[in-house]
């Protein structure tokens, strides 16, 4: 028996609300490895979900105190890893979750991974929100985290070498490349009843797919709308995800009446098919979002910014533009709503480089190799 702890307060109500529930086993159990994966959650809803037999929950209370939350939780945790063959513990992120799975780790002599998702001091930049509501102790534990976690898995070389500067060990990191269902995001889905819901007919839609969160430069986007309406009145946009800004970006946005909407939260099916109702998929700062972009053979326009120029090359996997830069961007919708023959090709040459680079079976055993390596 090989067991993984997953060391994330991990809502499956929510992750079920979005329609990705059923990919939580292969997110966290790459090719059905683990015997079992362990997940804890204080959402006693979680425990009514449709899960994998592989996946074992554990509530854990909820005191409404960070710091008792965080003792209680770590105490359970350890507990989890002694009364089962837990053979490997994971720590999503570099801060309360990665601090939990090293703590673990180290009290019960399990090896322990955290893995790594980008430039999270950019991140606390642009929102001025810390994890640990100071920057000098979310600077502190995230130093900890990367400096004694066994293995530090990361999504990309930008993210290598910005864990290089925060105290990881270069010899102890890895390149685990997220994984993105190409089945479902591919260039023969539909997106005609998208474009029939919206009303628009065959006119060029322009695409944002995420929570609108400061760290996302939503309001960048925004400011993007008027300069390419001013050159494409027939062109319209939509927002798709919700979140905190939601209605201060719709706000901004009201004068450009129907040229402009925007959807909450939606599951991943329905994602797939508003991508391919999408003309160009403009993305200032995201990972999921750009390779299923990538992997619907979508134009791409993307800020440079993290680690987005490894993946999009301009005028050959997409348009890169500077980031922040809304006339670039702007010229460059434009551009591409313009040319159908360049939209088509860069588009096409993305979904190559999914095919070639991200294949999903390949980065399974990729990511199996990782663990078998930590515990051989």
């Amino acid at each position: 028996m090989v067991e993984l702890l997953n060391v994330n307060m991990t809502d499956l109500e929510t992750l079920n609300r979005k329609g990705v529930l059923r990919h939580i086993n292969s997110q966290y159990n790459p090719g059905g490895y683990f015997d079992a994966v362990h997940i804890i959650t204080r959402n006693e809803n979680d425990f009514k979900l449709p899960l994998d037999g592989n996946i074992h929950l554990h509530r854990v209370p909820n005191y409404h105190n960070a710091v008792i939350n965080l003792l209680n939780d770590t105490r359970h945790l350890a507990r989890i890893v002694k009364e089962n063959e837990v053979a490997v513990i994971r720590g999503r992120g570099p801060f309360q979750s990665g601090w939990q799975a090293v703590v673990v780790g180290r009290r019960t002599k399990k090896p322990m991974v955290v893995s790594c998702g980008g430039d999270y001091q950019l991140v606390h930049d642009l929102t001025n929100q810390y994890e640990f509501k100071s920057r000098f102790l979310t600077d502190r534990v995230e130093e900890y985290v990367l400096t004694h976690a066994d293995r530090v898995f990361v999504y990309n070389e930008f993210t290598k070498r910005y864990c290089c500067t925060r105290g990881a060990p270069a010899e102890k990191i890895r390149v685990v490349p997220v994984r993105v269902d190409q089945s479902l995001f591919n260039p023969q889905t539909s997106g005609e009843n998208i474009r029939r819901e919206l009303g628009i007919g065959n006119a060029p839609l322009v695409l944002f797919v995420g929570i609108m969160y400061e760290y996302n430069q939503v309001d960048s986007v925004a400011a993007i709308v008027p300069r390419v309406l001013l050159k494409e009145r027939n062109a319209y946009f939509l927002f798709v995800g919700g979140g905190p800004m939601a209605n201060a970006i719709k706000h901004s946005l009201e004068y450009c009446g129907s040229h402009v909407h925007f959807w909450d939260y939606q599951p991943q099916e329905r994602i797939a098919q508003i991508m391919a109702a999408a003309t160009v998929v403009l993305i200032p700062m995201s990972v999921f979002v750009l390779l299923e972009a990538a992997a619907a053979a979508k134009p791409i326009v993307a800020y440079d910014i993290e680690w987005h120029s490894e993946f999009v090359e301009n005028y050959v996997t997409g348009r890169l533009v500077g980031n922040r830069n809304e006339l670039q961007a702007a010229e460059a919708i434009v551009e591409l709503i313009r040319d159908e023959a360049l939209a088509k090709e860069l588009g096409m040459n993305a979904r190559k480089k999914m095919e070639r680079d991200y294949d999903e079976q390949k980065l399974i055993k990729h990511e199996i190799a990782m663990y078998q390596e930590l515990l051989h």
